[in-house]
């Protein structure tokens, strides 16, 4: 699909090189990929204005993914997509700066699925795999629509992109969440 989709990047795609200027018929190919009924996204954002201690961003965020993935989970085994107790690995990209933090923060996460629960592997990778462009293009939809309901002042209000990706396939294959605060 890549090669089809951008033929002009040769080698790792780079959202922030590739991505930002794309054409709309490019754009629309990466989100008609992501449509697929087949296919699980989850997503959740920790903002600057998120009531959070910072020794616990980390935690909070790997603590509220893996509940967000627990629910696109429980919507793979419904459709038969996926049986427990199959591995469940999160590979993350690797990141100079985040990496360190996420590896102390990930210890004894665990998906909690219906009465199941079931460890999750961790692991890093640079940027090789179409799959972390897709999670870039995950990541840059929620972004996008942050920045949306903050400048026209509606937390309903949300990007094209974000309709696509979360609200047009809705539960139980997308889950997004907002994270306000932490008690």
């Amino acid at each position: 699909m890549k090669a089809r989709t951008f033929p002009q990047v040769r080698g790792a795609l780079h959202a922030k090189r590739h991505l930002r200027r794309r054409a709309t018929a490019q754009q629309n190919a990466m989100l008609r990929a992501m449509a697929s009924p087949h296919l699980g996204r989850f997503g959740a954002v920790v903002t600057d204005a998120t009531a959070v201690p910072l020794d616990r961003v980390a935690v909070v965020a790997l603590r509220v993914l893996a509940n967000r993935f627990a629910e696109v989970a429980g919507g793979m085994m419904a459709r038969g997509l996926w049986r427990p107790p199959a591995p469940v690995h999160a590979v993350f990209e690797h990141s100079t700066r985040l990496t360190d933090h996420v590896e102390r923060a990930f210890d004894g996460i665990e998906l909690t699925v219906g009465d199941l629960h079931i460890p999750v592997e961790g692991c890093f990778m640079h940027k090789v795999d179409p799959f972390l462009e897709m999670a870039d293009t995950v990541v840059n939809g929620i972004t996008r629509s942050v920045r949306h309901q903050r400048a026209v002042k509606d937390p309903r209000a949300c990007t094209p992109a974000f309709q696509t990706l979360f609200r047009d396939v809705g539960p139980p294959m997308a889950s997004y969440i907002e994270v306000t605060a932490i008690q």
